[in-house]
């Protein structure tokens, strides 16, 4: 079983935490992830929202760059299954403190 979150559902979440200086650019690169990777997406920026600001945006450049680097080279029904994505999204979850699960998933069935 997968779980998805919708792009209106996330802009929800996050608008208020993150302000709308950040909130479009945020919604961009949430989208093109794609949608399997769209609950790993949200839950990690769900977290990056509540530290510093410059925490929440590197994480967002982080996503940003490894989406322009490598992610945009997959179908996006495929993405996030290669050991390359499970890394990055370790390290952003070291990044905020939390602790990575192997292989990679914060709710992956």
């Amino acid at each position: 079983m997968r779980y998805f979150v919708s792009e209106k559902n996330f802009r929800k979440a996050l608008a208020k935490k993150i302000g709308p200086e950040n909130l479009d650019w945020t919604v961009a690169v949430f989208q093109k992830c794609g949608p399997f990777l769209s609950w790993d997406i949200a839950t990690l920026l769900l977290h990056a929202a509540d530290q510093e600001r410059e925490t929440f945006r590197y994480v967002v450049g982080v996503l940003e760059y490894y989406y322009e680097t490598h992610l945009q080279h997959q179908h996006s029904e495929s993405r996030g299954f290669d050991s390359k994505t499970q890394k990055i999204l370790g390290h952003i979850c070291k990044k905020l403190g939390l602790k990575v699960l192997k292989p990679f998933s914060l709710i992956r069935n």
